[in-house]
C-alpha cells in the first residue's frame, strides 16, 4: 500500500479479523468500543477472547470462567453501557 494511503478501518474488518488481531496482541481489548464505534460488538469480541484465553490457559473449567450466565445483550444494553462508558472499567464483558 503507498505511503499516505488509508487502509480499511479495524471496524470495517470482519469480527473474525478484529479477533485475531485482539488474540495476536495488534490490538488491545479495552480498546475495542474505541475502534469499533460499536459496544455491543467490542463486548461479544471480547467475551470470545476472554474464553479463548480460559482455555488456553486451562481454567475453561474453573468457576466463573463461562460466560454463557453472564448477559450481555438480553437487557437494557444501551443504558448500561452509558452507565459504565468512561469509567473505570475498562473490559466490559457483561
Amino acid at each position: 500500500m503507498p505511503s499516505g494511503t488509508a487502509g480499511p478501518t479495524v471496524a470495517s474488518l470482519s469480527d473474525d479479523e478484529v479477533f485475531s488481531m485482539v488474540a495476536s496482541g495488534q490490538l488491545k481489548a479495552h480498546n475495542l468500543e474505541k475502534v469499533l464505534g460499536d459496544r455491543t460488538r467490542a463486548v461479544t469480541l471480547r467475551r470470545r477472547f476472554v474464553a479463548h484465553e480460559a482455555a488456553r490457559s486451562g481454567t475453561s473449567s474453573a468457576p466463573g470462567a463461562g460466560m454463557d450466565a453472564l448477559p450481555h445483550d438480553s437487557f437494557d444494553s444501551a443504558a448500561f453501557y452509558d452507565a459504565v462508558d468512561g469509567s473505570n472499567c475498562e473490559n466490559v464483558i457483561g
